[in-house]
């Protein structure tokens, strides 16, 4: 990626809104644009896991049943 420089006469307000977007821009394009669909499958299942394991041991006498389906977008 090539870097230029522009010099432009800003006012405060302006400078203050092109530095948030440049900001913003490079925050962006440092993560990934989308998760793929195995890392969220990985992430919702960890996140059960934990829930699970909290919600175990406040255990309030309902019995919760865990069953697992296919997902529509893996099988498509």
């Amino acid at each position: 990626m090539k870097t230029i420089s522009i010099l432009l006469p800003l006012n405060n307000d302006t400078h203050g809104e092109v530095t948030q977007r440049l900001t913003s821009a490079k925050e962006s394009s440092s993560k990934p644009a989308l998760q793929s669909h195995e890392d969220l499958a990985k992430k919702l299942q960890e996140e059960l896991e934990r829930n699970q394991k909290a919600s175990g041991s406040k255990s309030d006498g309902c019995a919760r049943q865990v069953k697992e389906v296919a997902c529509p977008i893996c099988t498509v």
